[in-house]
């Protein structure tokens, strides 16, 4: 990233709304947590996260940043995979157990695709490589809106329910196990009644006891979620994707 090159953000003033059931709990980006072991950076970003939100703290450490994930709900968490203390990947875990409703930003140095996905399968709302562009990142904080359920069928036979769409992969909460690495059809049932074709590819399948708990629990019959990597979606599904943020 060029620290030389930083600009205000422009961060639309957006609603979130996520759901459960028939429930519905709308916040606004207020506050963001940037977790990372560069001191430097994080003086930097500091400075950057200030200019548009309410409430901007920065970190070095992953036990530090579970410590603030308990005392105090952040909308958005931009966090680094590699900590001096604990791997991100098992940080970001913790988010999702215990902030279901915060937006989890990966950045790192590593650029192994296997990370990447492992790192959407399990919550991360983006992933960045180090230098992060910085336009991107100002992409990504427009789009920190979530989605509400969509339904959709899984290989024809199995009903599923779609929480955090992208334009590259999807979390599914379903009834049937999928082994990783297969490709499965999904046919997504748009609000218009449009259906639209997808194929995913399972990076990875969680049981019942590991569901963040924002999303439909074992006795609503979904008993696990599944990691999915799209695999050349149609043009229409952008659009869907585009008209479902709120």
């Amino acid at each position: 990233m060029d620290l030389g090159k930083l600009k205000k953000i422009n961060v639309k003033e957006t609603t979130i709304s996520l759901m459960r059931g028939e429930k519905e709990v709308s916040v606004r980006p207020e506050s963001v947590l940037f977790v990372d072991d560069n001191e430097l950076l994080r003086s930097v970003m500091l400075r950057f996260f200030a200019k548009e939100f309410q409430h901007v703290k920065a970190v070095g450490t992953g036990n530090e940043a579970m410590k603030q994930i308990q005392e105090k709900f952040y909308h958005i968490v931009i966090l680094d995979k590699k900590l001096p203390d604990i791997d991100g990947l098992d940080v970001l875990d913790y988010i999702r157990g215990k902030s279901p409703h915060s937006r989890v930003v990966m950045i790192t140095s590593s650029a192994e695709e296997d990370i990447r996905q492992e790192a959407l399968a399990r919550g991360a709302f983006e992933f960045f490589e180090k230098p992060f562009d910085i336009d991107k990142l100002k992409v990504a904080l427009r789009g920190m809106r979530v989605f509400k359920a969509v339904p959709a069928r899984i290989d024809e036979r199995h009903e599923g329910v779609i929480y955090n769409l992208s334009d590259s992969g999807m979390l599914v909460m379903t009834d049937a196990v999928f082994e990783c690495g297969t490709t499965v059809d999904i046919l997504l049932h748009a609000p218009d009644n449009h259906a639209i074709p997808l194929k995913g590819r399972v990076v990875r399948t969680a049981e019942s006891s590991c569901i963040p708990p924002q999303f439909p629990s074992a006795e609503d019959g979904m008993k696990y979620a599944v990691g999915m990597q799209l695999v050349d979606p149609p043009s229409d599904y952008f659009s869907f994707v585009d008209s479902m943020m709120l």
